[in-house]
């Protein structure tokens, strides 16, 4: 039998992309330029089969915007699958855990503390019903995260830059009439709570939850994809910072938002939960996410008639398989080793 993965294993990801732009993931995977460490990832995704492996990546903060699960994940043979396989479940690690309150008391007598627009509230009542309590604030969010006991903190809404660095906004309200893309109307120009990262209560809370603002599904744009390394910027701000474990999720539609919300709230219950349980749910929110299929209404662009809408060119098309991939991919998961 082989040997566990290594506890500490140093592999220099800055020497392995080239031109480190923001593209489609699969061409980043492709510029991946580690062939020994692809080979070696492979051979282990053999030989493991149906089994699954946790594979910690240490990342310099210079690079932590990369989609790094996705590029690992697609550069792999086996990514060529139709079917969905996460044998190596990458996440990205930090020191010892620094949290500064008793895990279990906090697991226990905390609530669940979501600030959104009023827009997703539906949304996140009904995402967090099996992990309560539940609570979300309509005014002075600042006092809330400063007078709850919080064993769990959901943010909802888009990273923007203030110059010197990012602030995570709340807004008033969501983008536009409906929901749509990150590209369509500037976050700059919205209103609503701005929280730097170091404002957050990293040191007593045990896990944050940091969710793009709902948007349909459609192909995905350059935009989406700098929104997201937007938000993994500041995640990465956050737990360098001293938070304990944070999730990442991207831009759902607000069905599909609420089901991984309702799957995050299933495996969270109980004690307090470790990395091997964040990432079974990891594992079960990506299988959702690519085997996710839209109403006709949800799927297709504004332009197309309602005869259309029921064309399975419409709803299934390539590029929004691509897209739920690439979506899936972006749900990541920061945490500090036990």
């Amino acid at each position: 039998m082989r040997p566990g993965w290594p506890a500490r294993r140093q592999v220099n990801l800055s020497d392995t992309i080239v031109a480190p732009e923001l593209e489609d993931y699969q061409t980043m995977a492709r510029r991946l330029q580690a062939p020994a460490l692809i080979k070696e990832l492979s051979d282990w995704q053999t030989w493991l089969g149906a089994q699954a492996l946790s594979i910690p990546l240490v990342i310099d903060p210079a690079l932590a915007y990369l989609p790094w699960e996705a590029m690992l994940t697609l550069a792999l043979p086996a990514a060529k699958d139709s079917a969905w396989r996460e044998t190596l479940q990458f996440w990205r690690s930090g020191g010892a855990p620094v949290l500064r309150v008793p895990v279990e008391s906090r697991w226990q007598q905390g609530a669940v503390l979501a600030v959104c627009a009023p827009n997703w509230r539906l949304m996140v009542e009904k995402g967090w019903s099996a992990l309560r309590p539940l609570v979300i604030p309509t005014a002075n969010v600042e006092t809330a995260l400063a007078s709850t006991t919080i064993k769990l903190l959901h943010l909802v809404g888009t990273t923007i830059g203030t110059g010197a660095d990012l602030r995570f906004l709340v807004p008033d309200r969501p983008a536009g009439s409906h929901e749509q893309s990150a590209a369509e109307e500037p976050a700059a120009l919205r209103r609503g709570t701005l929280l730097a990262s170091n404002a957050l209560p990293l040191a007593s809370t045990p896990i944050i939850v940091l969710q793009a603002e709902p948007a349909r599904l459609t192909r995905r744009l350059h935009a989406d994809r700098q929104q997201m390394s937007m938000l993994r910027r500041y995640a990465a701000e956050a737990f360098s910072a001293g938070a304990q474990a944070i999730i990442l999720l991207p831009a759902l539609p607000r069905d599909l938002g609420e089901a991984i919300l309702q799957i995050m709230a299933k495996h969270l219950g109980g004690t307090p939960p470790d990395v091997p349980r964040l990432l079974q749910a990891l594992t079960v929110m990506r299988q959702t996410i690519v085997g996710w299929r839209a109403p006709a209404s949800d799927a297709a662009p504004d332009h197309v008639d309602t005869a259309m809408l029921e064309s399975e060119a419409v709803v299934h098309q390539p590029d929004l398989r691509d897209s739920q991939m690439e979506l899936a991919m972006d749900v990541c998961l920061y945490a500090r080793s036990a």
